[in-house]
């Protein structure tokens, strides 16, 4: 949002503003409080009193803009936060459960190489038997 241009802009509420927010009636000057525009000893648009109190009701209006987006910002980030603190804890709750699985299969994996090593011990030794009775006979 452009600050300068909302403030001197004909329209107070700025043009991203939200169309279902309830629109705050502007508030209105009574009479004679203060001087008209042109007049003054500055000859220009507005007086110095009238810029000063424009600038302060559109300064309030873009700060009360400001407040709701921050404030909707804000809910926002609570909700996000409240999603992501409870897929964490439930990642945190299976946790244990995905150790005790991965620790299962390793287990098997351990059991079913040693039981291919015992496998390939056995024949090693039936092989070198019987290379050895071979070896044996042979020389008889």
């Amino acid at each position: 949002m452009d600050f300068f241009k909302s403030v001197f802009s004909d329209d107070p509420s700025p043009s991203g503003s939200d169309p279902d927010s309830p629109k705050q009636p502007e508030p209105q000057d009574p009479p004679g409080d203060a001087p008209a525009p042109g007049t003054g000893s500055g000859g220009g648009a507005w007086s110095f009193g009238g810029l000063i109190k424009n600038l302060a009701t559109r300064s309030e209006s873009v700060i009360q803009h400001y407040r709701r987006d921050i404030e909707e910002f804000g809910s926002g980030l609570r909700k996000e936060t409240t999603v992501i603190r409870e897929a964490a804890s439930r990642a945190v709750k299976d946790l244990p459960a995905s150790l005790e699985v991965g620790a299962s299969v390793a287990q098997e994996s351990l059991e079913s190489v040693g039981q291919a090593i015992d496998d390939i011990g056995a024949t090693v030794w039936k092989s070198t038997a019987e290379i050895i009775s071979h070896i044996a006979c042979d020389s008889v």
